[in-house]
């Protein structure tokens, strides 16, 4: 009987392997940048278009990560991601400001959302940082029309390792294989950009702004506190101040 779950599980373990191997440099460098924006009082955005939208909402809202971190949802769900044009409208409905960061996590890194989402935020002076497979993106063509892929439109790129076509396994009698890891590869990432934050804001001196699971009777006080100092930037449609708020 042909143990192809171990032999998976194996090819992950190589993969993450590698990308603490080759891409920490990187991961720090996109760190670096987030502890710096949250210390000057800044957000971080994280974007994914389709199954990549599972990585991007990793930071979001759980146990131990960022509470100025925000989720930027993918209203078609991939269905969109090579329509140009539609970047600028999902990102129509946050806040991104000069001095934030967005992260854009894509395998391919080829189709347009993703790319625009880059282009975009280096417009309005945001840090972009990539998450995407260099392997598959040099293998294959662009998908958008100024010929970019988005480990050439932003500013810190970060290689998940995943092979070209994001498949492992070879399927016997069959030209094809099976067996994704970008997620895993992209959700470890997100999560050591996460943690090397939080620990560089911590050699700073500054009290790391982080959830503490909702499951514990402690989290709920410190959660509820937390919020209080953000909740409003981190709401979409964000509503100007009236006159009279303005005076105060």
């Amino acid at each position: 009987m042909p143990d192809a779950s171990s032999d998976y599980l194996a090819f992950a373990i190589e993969q993450l392997r590698n990308i603490q191997q080759e891409s920490t440099g990187t991961i720090h460098q996109a760190a670096h940048v987030v502890a710096d924006a949250l210390e000057d009082g800044h957000l971080l955005y994280l974007f994914g278009s389709g199954h990549s939208g599972l990585a991007a909402k990793e930071a979001h809202g759980r146990a131990g990560g960022l509470v100025p971190a925000i989720f930027i949802e993918d209203v078609m769900d991939g269905d969109a991601e090579r329509v140009e044009g539609m970047a600028r409208l999902i990102l129509g409905r946050y806040g991104l400001e000069a001095g934030d960061v967005l992260i854009v996590i894509s395998n391919s890194g080829i189709n347009a959302i993703p790319v625009e989402m880059a282009q975009i935020a280096h417009s309005k002076g945001v840090t972009s940082v990539a998450i995407t497979s260099v392997a598959h993106s040099s293998a294959v063509a662009a998908r958008h029309s100024s010929g970019q892929k988005l480990y050439e439109a932003a500013d810190i790129v970060i290689d998940t390792h995943s092979p070209r076509g994001d498949t492992v396994l070879p399927v016997a009698g069959s030209p094809f294989r099976t067996g994704s890891t970008s997620s895993l590869a992209s959700i470890a990432i997100v999560q050591s950009i996460v943690v090397q934050t939080v620990a560089l804001l911590t050699e700073r001196g500054i009290t790391p702004p982080i959830f503490v699971s909702a499951n514990v009777p402690e989290g709920k006080d410190h959660n509820h506190a937390m919020m209080a100092q953000y909740q409003k930037r981190l709401a979409r449609y964000q509503i100007p101040l009236t006159w009279e708020e303005e005076k105060k």
